[in-house]
């Protein structure tokens, strides 16, 4: 058959980009805790599909930013993750669309406490769960209970933290019982109860490795560690929190990382172990100090002042104290 005889190709049909998007987006969501990897990348696909079309779906647009800003408040790029809220927020209804908003002022909570305004945490995440009042949203729900016990914990309102929390774990299953597990653990910890912290962060392990949650099992491990250095088991506690760290590094969840290189310092100092303290310490310092994340700087200095004061020197005591008080009194203004 001669060239120009050949039949005309059949004409590709349309491709319905807006149902494309909303496969991806879904998807992208659900499978948020179990691969983190695979999540993002849908979610990315959603977010090109959405602004392609013409004119671009402005719900697909958010839909995909409210998964990549989650991952990114886990992940610790807490940069990245306001930006994307914020992109989120600009296009969700909160009529049409209450619970992504929700969603959306969740991550943002944690990035408002996680910089040091607990003020502004507490004002978003009640604003979330007042837009889910009176829908069925128990995955919404949880997180943004969570979020705010974090909150009371930090401020210390553990009354109201437990209560958050409960509220939490009456609503959840399978994977996202793990997670407040975990979070029950730290506050068991704080309110110096380290052997019902243990339990409720060996729960946590276990969920996570049995609902494949990649997410929050470094922060299962990293709080068994703590509890169990509590109760000055330091080589089991060591054990655990390497585990999380190689976890946290293969995954780049410098959140969890920075968390637990401050644990790992900790335990090396109680465990005479002096210099690979400070090591892990400084190494834990300079990853807060790039993600921004003032909580954990005044943590590393802490220690690290508390360390060098004790070997007595005290020109490297004094320079850490002098940065946490700079950062301290920057939080302030």
């Amino acid at each position: 058959m001669l060239e120009e005889d050949a039949p005309s190709p059949e004409p590709l049909p349309d491709v319905d980009l807006s149902a494309d998007a909303r496969f991806l987006n879904s998807k992208a969501w659900t499978m948020r805790w179990s691969d983190r990897k695979r999540s993002s990348d849908l979610a990315w696909q959603a977010l090109q599909r959405s602004e392609s079309q013409r004119p671009p779906d402005s719900e697909g647009v958010a839909l995909a930013c409210r998964t990549l800003a989650w991952q990114a408040k886990w992940a610790g790029d807490f940069d990245a993750a306001q930006t994307l809220c914020r992109r989120a927020q600009a296009r969700l209804s909160p009529e049409r669309n209450a619970v992504a908003l929700a969603d959306v002022l969740s991550t943002l909570g944690v990035v408002h406490y996680s910089r040091g305004r607990r003020d502004l945490a507490l004002s978003v995440t009640r604003r979330g769960l007042a837009l889910i009042e009176d829908v069925d949203a128990a995955s919404a729900r949880i997180d943004l209970l969570t979020t705010l016990a974090t909150i009371h914990r930090y401020n210390g309102r553990m009354f109201e933290a437990y209560e958050a929390l409960q509220s939490a774990r009456n609503l959840s299953q399978r994977g996202e019982r793990a997670r407040v597990d975990h979070n029950m653990a730290r506050c068991l910890e704080q309110d110096n109860s380290p052997s019902r912290a243990v339990g409720y962060a060996m729960r946590s392990v276990i969920g996570a490795r049995r609902h494949k949650n990649r997410v929050v099992l470094p922060y299962a491990l990293e709080v068994l560690g703590i509890a169990l250095g509590r109760l000055e088991n330091y080589g089991l506690a060591m054990t655990y929190l390497e585990e999380g760290l190689a976890i946290a590094q293969e995954d780049g969840d410098n959140r969890a990382h920075c968390q637990i290189l401050e644990q790992i310092g900790h335990i090396r100092h109680e465990s005479d172990a002096t210099e690979k303290a400070l090591e892990a310490l400084s190494d834990g310092l300079r990853l807060a100090e790039r993600l921004d994340y003032p909580i954990w700087q005044r943590k590393f200095l802490h220690k690290i002042a508390r360390i060098e004061q004790e070997r007595g020197n005290h020109s490297a005591a004094v320079e850490a104290f002098s940065k946490l008080v700079v950062l301290m009194e920057s939080e302030r203004a």
